[in-house]
């Protein structure tokens, strides 16, 4: 087993959360009856409902399941603030400052070249590319 403690980021990651933010748009943009929603109008949804309208991509409660099956012990992490949801090589960033080896994907919101660039370790496109990388 390469790694026993395995840390992943939710949205993008663990959960596709497209579907509340796209939901807290729409809201905002009928609301202000504009085109160019104000940020705090799109958060008074967001904050109370949107961030949970997320479901986990295909295949991940089989593979959590499958690792924690194995030994391995799984937690969620990130590394940016709280109100800094944009820059997903934020995480990435912060776990190659710490020596955290870390995995892309392409499942979620990411650039790929900004995760190689911010020093993750591979990327993966399935969930059995990442199974395999970290078993």
């Amino acid at each position: 087993m390469k790694y026993r403690n395995l840390l992943f980021d939710l949205d993008g990651t663990l959960t596709d959360s497209s579907e509340g933010i796209i939901k807290c748009a729409i809201y905002a943009f009928e609301k202000m009856g504009i085109e160019d929603p104000d940020i705090e109008e799109l958060r008074e949804r967001y904050i109370p409902i949107g961030k949970f309208e997320n479901k986990p991509y295909p295949g991940m409660i089989d593979l959590l399941d499958r690792l924690k099956k194995e030994g391995f012990k799984l937690y969620v992490a990130t590394s940016k603030p709280e109100k800094t949801a944009k820059e997903v090589a934020f995480d990435v960033r912060g776990a190659a400052e710490l020596g955290i080896p870390c995995i892309g994907v392409t499942w979620g919101f990411g650039d790929l070249n900004e995760m190689r660039d911010a020093g993750a370790i591979g990327i993966v496109e399935t969930m059995e590319q990442l199974y395999e990388m970290v078993k």
